[in-house]
């Protein structure tokens, strides 16, 4: 994975790590659909992979995804969307002796997120 790439895991309030049923083998057999996969599941939780360099594509991080997924007992994921969005990364002031501002640097940087759905197929 690049340097400055996160994938998240963000549960839904149902989300539970113990999964009786969970037949996976392997990080492998987690599926990931970019549509609505073909079966009946319950979604567990929302993921997002953010590249702050934008310089990845969605397939460079599969294997993390899988991998990630696989150790939280999820079947698939469903990736949803990408989208560019602005980050405020960083604020730099200086002061005087007063507290009064007199230099003052802020800057942004577009992170690209993909966001998905974690899901366990339903048995």
């Amino acid at each position: 994975m690049m340097q400055c790439t996160t994938v998240d895991f963000i549960p839904d309030s149902d989300y539970t790590p113990n999964n009786p049923n969970y037949s996976k083998n392997n990080w492998q057999e987690v599926e990931i659909y970019f549509t609505r996969p073909p079966k009946r599941f319950t979604i567990q939780g929302e993921v997002k992979v953010r590249d702050f360099e934008n310089s990845g594509r969605i397939s460079d991080y599969l294997n993390y995804i899988k991998k990630d997924m696989y150790a939280k007992k999820m079947d698939g994921v469903w990736m949803k969307s990408a989208k560019v969005e602005n980050v405020q990364d960083q604020i730099f002031q200086t002061m005087d002796s007063r507290g009064n501002v007199t230099h003052s640097y802020e800057s942004e940087t577009q992170v690209k997120i993909w966001r998905g759905y974690a899901y366990r197929d339903k048995r």
